[in-house]
């Protein structure tokens, strides 16, 4: 599984979650995300 955690964030994956799914983490890779797409739309305006 480290191997295709590795060449998830190499292929440009956020996060790499896996079951169970830990809220928090979830959370937090949400949260993640969604802060980058804020400063991807205030950069192409």
């Amino acid at each position: 599984m480290p191997r295709d955690i590795e060449k998830g964030l190499k292929a440009g994956f956020l996060r790499y979650l896996t079951k169970p799914i830990k809220l928090n983490e979830f959370m937090e890779a949400l949260d993640a995300a969604l802060e980058g797409t804020k400063k991807e739309n205030a950069q192409s305006q």
